[in-house]
């Protein structure tokens, strides 16, 4: 999904058109939803931008479902939706939210790994992410500002018509000078060499192990810099469980049974029961399309944690030669 959705103004869109105060009525709040089927909704790419500049969904359906989206998390779309072209809030605000959302399925769902995880995000985001998981609405209200500013922030970072400065405007990561021509000749063929030793803290900061080089090229392939996590001990454990215990795991798997090429029905039946949203990122990774997998990773990323913890590797098959 790119950065802005292009909203097309439809002839009928008077006909279609909801009102401001309409939108405020209770069928458009969270309530009326399973909220851990509404965190995962996602804004279509086909809504439409009325004579007056605001933006709806493409249907009375989805429209309704983006407004209880944010109002599970405090926010009144209504605030948000105007000038859709020349001010992108509605889906610069749903992408800082979904920041959040897999944690809130987390507190729900997996309550004894958020609780060992919460103290990492710091009390402000618990916090909220636990006001939000409770539907707790005054508790939402009084955390809310947090969510705020971090949707403040993201809004600083692009330009009027809501898009990030492109990427090679930054400085790469140094493993992306390292690996951005070898990373075509990685095969996911060899994860069983890994050990998972522990990370030990440099007096950078920074963390590292001994098989470095391996951990980086595999969290490399499925979109992770380690530039960015260096100094997160607990995101490098996690992006080594995911990306070369399950992930090494299963592609290897995928390539001893079906070839190097990806194969979708291969891959459903490797990944049972994962979204399409998910199988895209996959594939990516399988591919090693690392700016694809970087672009697709933080939307797809909470339902392969969720996956991979209803789905544990073998660890007894690591620590082999070659």
């Amino acid at each position: 999904m790119s950065n802005v959705i292009e909203f097309k103004k439809k002839p009928d869109a008077a006909s279609r058109q909801v009102s401001s105060n309409a939108l405020r009525e209770e069928q458009y709040k969270a309530g009326y939803y399973n909220l851990e089927v509404l965190l995962e909704y996602e804004p279509t790419d086909t809504g439409y931008i009325d004579e007056n500049l605001e933006t709806y969904e493409a249907t009375p359906e989805d429209h309704a479902k983006l407004l209880a989206f944010f109002d599970a998390f405090g926010f009144d779309y209504v605030t948000y939706q105007a000038g859709y072209r020349t001010n992108p809030q509605p889906f610069v605000l749903w992408q800082t939210l979904v920041g959040f959302a897999g944690d809130v399925l987390m507190c729900r769902k997996q309550a004894g790994t958020w609780n060992i995880l919460r103290n990492k995000r710091g009390s402000e985001h618990a916090s909220y992410v636990e006001a939000v998981a409770r539907q707790d609405v005054d508790a939402i209200k009084r955390h809310r500002p947090f969510a705020e500013a971090k949707f403040r922030e993201e809004m600083a970072k692009r330009d009027p018509n809501g898009n990030l400065p492109p990427q090679r405007s930054e400085h790469p990561p140094a493993e992306a000078t390292m690996f951005e021509r070898g990373i075509q000749n990685f095969r996911w063929q060899s994860p069983f060499s890994y050990t998972f030793p522990a990370f030990e803290k440099t007096g950078s900061g920074e963390y590292r192990h001994e098989a470095h080089d391996v951990f980086v090229t595999y969290a490399y392939a499925c979109g992770w810099s380690y530039a960015d996590i260096a100094r997160d001990k607990m995101r490098l454990e996690e992006v080594a469980n995911i990306c070369i215990g399950t992930l090494g795991y299963k592609f290897y798997q995928m390539q001893v049974t079906g070839g190097g090429r990806w194969n979708k029905a291969h891959a459903q039946k490797t990944f049972p029961g994962c979204s399409d949203k998910l199988l895209s990122y996959l594939s990516a990774c399988y591919g090693r399309r690392v700016e694809s997998a970087r672009k697709l990773r933080d939307a797809a990323w909470p339902e392969l944690q969720d996956w991979a913890r209803r789905n544990p590797f073998d660890r007894s098959l690591f620590g082999r030669r070659g």
